[in-house]
């Protein structure tokens, strides 16, 4: 069965916005159209818990613009999750309200626990896993979610509100990130991560399966560094020369770093001692990097409850 016509899946993450407009394709999705926004509405808020009134602006001046998309690709469902900045905000539900007033959107503002599953659910349509327990890794502005699995099953997860906006604002106030700052945020990290430890102890994942954001910029800059045969693949020497290259340079150096996506430049640094903290904590061997993160997992979970629906009328 094939549901005809177009369907718009949307996150509203706490750094980037992201839009996929795609049509059934039998067992499968068919991309048709993508784009994305770095709106930051999670910046100068996440700490005290507020989205500012110039991250509403740019937060509805995105939406505009991708309203605007889905009318013209005559999408007959749109979908629109929020996650870190959403949830943990004071004004979190009044600014779902004026997004609804001013562009008709239905904003769901999804748990910690739901964004994990997502997040699993579009990997696992990215890659093939193999004989090993993987330990997924998405980091967004706002938080930064954790999977154990393996290619029958989840087998933990959680998420955690120490995404790279909280800690770019929290650590990285000198740029280049200075040595003191680097310590501090290690020990922040050994502290909060104890259950991503204790998890990872029990279940042994030894392969890092990076979602999106980050994981795409440092598979972009090896790219530029070597021509490699799987693109997708980055050893822990590549890791670590790519870290303490990025660690050493102030803002307007990694922008021009060969391979740097713009709009990741600003929290790269601290997003990538976090994963160097996972590496070191978890006993990790290899990082792949997906191609697919929530936003997907999305996409096919639209599919899904539409095949259900279509069945039970």
């Amino acid at each position: 069965m094939v549901i005809p016509g177009n369907f718009a899946a949307i996150d509203l993450g706490s750094n980037t916005f992201h839009l996929i407009i795609f049509k059934d394709h039998g067992e499968d999705a068919q991309i048709v159209f993508k784009y994305r926004k770095a709106v930051g509405i999670g910046k100068k808020g996440l700490e005290s818990q507020i989205i500012t009134n110039d991250a509403i602006e740019r937060a509805l001046d995105a939406l505009k613009e991708f309203k605007k998309h889905t009318l013209q690709h005559s999408c007959k469902q749109v979908v629109i999750t929020a996650t870190s900045a959403f949830r943990n905000a004071t004004n979190g539900k009044e600014v779902v309200k004026k997004i609804f007033d001013e562009t008709g959107f239905e904003v769901q503002i999804i748990s910690g626990d739901e964004e994990a599953q997502l997040i699993y659910e579009g990997v696992k349509k990215s890659i093939k896993f193999g004989d090993t327990n993987y330990l997924i890794m998405d980091i967004g502005g706002g938080s930064v979610e954790f999977i154990i699995c393996n290619r029958e099953n989840m087998l933990w997860k959680e998420s955690f509100e120490i995404g790279g906006i909280r800690l770019m604002e929290r650590f990285h106030r000198n740029d280049p990130i200075s040595n003191q700052e680097i310590k501090d945020l290690d020990n922040f990290l050994n502290n909060n991560l104890q259950s991503l430890y204790e998890a990872c102890e029990k279940f042994s994942p030894t392969v890092l399966l990076g979602a999106s954001g980050t994981f795409d910029t440092l598979c972009e800059i090896r790219n530029e560094i070597k021509t490699v045969e799987d693109s997708n693949h980055l050893n822990l020497n590549e890791f670590k020369d790519i870290l303490n290259d990025i660690v050493s340079k102030d803002l307007s150096n990694r922008l021009i770093i060969p391979g740097m996506i713009a709009m990741r430049a600003e929290m790269i640094s601290v997003s990538c001692l976090l994963i160097e903290n996972v590496i070191k904590n978890c006993n990790i061997v290899e990082i792949l990097c997906s191609q697919y993160a929530l936003k997907e997992g999305l996409m096919y979970r639209i599919l899904k409850n539409n095949y259900s629906q279509q069945k039970n009328k």
